[in-house]
């Protein structure tokens, strides 16, 4: 038959005669060439087998994909190459994401477009966004889809940031370096994001935060700042906290230590004219010695007096020429005092007895007024005695000149009356009257 000269697939052989019929029409109306061609065609048709694989299953493999460098910073260029993906031409990566999110296609091999070659392999270089997901590290997934459907995932570290400062533990006002790590890196590639900033803030408990300093990292996510100790900070552990703009509000945190400010007394314990020194630790930096005082001995020196940059310094005094005790040796520092006990021990000091208080007649008895005749008082040692007389012709004779507290005297009135004398009510009655002054 026509169909075996043609070389016709063996099942088809046992086909109905009508497809000889049109077979044979065929012969007489088109060329030989054509003629095969169709025949062909229509036996592998009826043996039920296809002239070229289907586009619905794609050749390559089982789809893989790597990562280079497998941990990496956000705003870097990493590597993904992928391997049994589709085997076919024109078959592109349609879709790269990180952390279930769509990473922008300029950030993928520049904005160019990534091919697949005909055995199913790709390398592109993609940016890892600088995104508020990605900022606080740890593991993401990382995804590659082709323009035919084949697929494949990889899991891409992104380091978590971390603080240092330096150092530890310092005085109010004192200098600090904070250092920063694994932070976005900077980078001038194609598609590569404007870098955030970085807000240090020095946290004191009951305060609200204060943003003491502000950094940008550097191509390996690095940074280094100073700032200077709040001088409202506590003598305690506070926390120093970095926050990426658009990144967790958590940040990332270290501490420093704010050490309790420390006077002392060498030696504590001395005779008058002891040569006392003081030493003074985490004190405000800088700040000017504005007294130093022995009880009400005031010693401030006449030449200034500052404190260094760890807020030490140091000062001396003498003991002065006081009796045996315990005295305050006050010590100002800025704004702030501080009072150290001191005790006197030794000492040959006698202070002299002092006189009790006393007042001139004619005021202390002012209040007597025109009632008043006469005051007299006798001196119990010496047995004299000394009187006065509000009648100015007799102030040139008269010898008392001062009612001293303690003391009695016989005041003489011409009528009764109740006055107060000395911060005391008296009933002083006609003639005669004992009181104690």
């Amino acid at each position: 038959m026509g169909l075996s000269i043609l070389g016709v697939h063996p099942l088809a052989a046992g086909k109905a005669a009508a497809k000889d019929i049109i077979i044979m029409k065929f012969c007489c109306a088109f060329p030989l060439r054509l003629i095969v061609t169709a025949a062909l065609l229509l036996a592998l048709a009826g043996a039920g087998l296809s002239p070229r694989p289907s586009l619905a299953a794609p050749l390559g493999g089982t789809p893989t994909v790597t990562v280079t460098p497998s941990t990496a910073l956000s705003n870097q260029a990493v590597s993904v190459t992928g391997t049994g993906f589709t085997a076919s031409s024109g078959v592109t990566v349609s879709s790269v994401s990180l952390g279930g999110v769509l990473v922008s296609s300029g950030k993928i091999n520049s904005g160019n477009t990534v091919q697949v070659d005909s055995a199913g392999n790709f390398v592109a270089i993609v940016l890892v966004p600088v995104s508020g997901s990605l900022l606080a590290g740890g593991s993401q997934t990382l995804t590659v889809v082709d323009s035919r459907g084949s697929q494949a995932s990889v899991t891409l570290t992104i380091a978590t940031p971390s603080l240092s400062v330096s150092p530890g533990s310092s005085g109010l006002d004192s200098k600090v370096t904070v250092t920063g790590t694994n932070f976005p890196v900077s980078s001038s590639r194609v598609g590569a994001d404007t870098l955030p900033v970085v807000n240090i803030q020095y946290e004191v408990t009951g305060l609200s935060p204060r943003v003491v300093a502000a950094a940008t990292p550097d191509a390996s996510g690095k940074f280094t700042t100073t700032f200077q100790v709040p001088l409202n900070a506590t003598a305690t552990t506070n926390t120093v906290r970095g926050i990426i703009m658009g990144g967790p509000s958590t940040g990332v945190t270290a501490t420093h230590a704010v050490p309790a400010a420390s006077l002392t007394l060498s030696p504590a314990t001395g005779k008058p004219e002891t040569t006392v020194t003081i030493t003074g630790t985490n004190l405000r930096a800088y700040s000017p010695v504005r007294e130093v005082a022995f009880a009400h001995v005031s010693q401030v020196s006449a030449t200034p007096i500052y404190t260094d940059a760890t807020g030490k310094v140091t000062l001396t005094l003498v003991t002065p020429l006081l009796e045996n005790g315990v005295y305050p040796v006050r010590v100002q520092v800025g704004d702030i005092s501080y009072i150290l006990p001191f005790t006197l021990e030794g000492s040959w000091y006698v202070p002299p007895e002092q006189a009790p208080p006393s007042v001139e007649p004619g005021k202390g008895l002012a209040p007597v007024s025109d009632n008043l005749l006469r005051v007299w008082n006798q001196n119990n040692s010496t047995k004299s005695w000394t009187f006065f007389d509000p009648d100015p012709d007799l102030a040139a004779v008269a010898t008392l000149t001062k009612l001293v507290d303690g003391w009695v005297y016989w005041v003489r009135v011409k009528a009764d009356q109740t006055v107060k004398l000395n911060g005391k009510e008296r009933a002083l009655f006609q003639g005669w009257n004992l009181i104690v002054w």
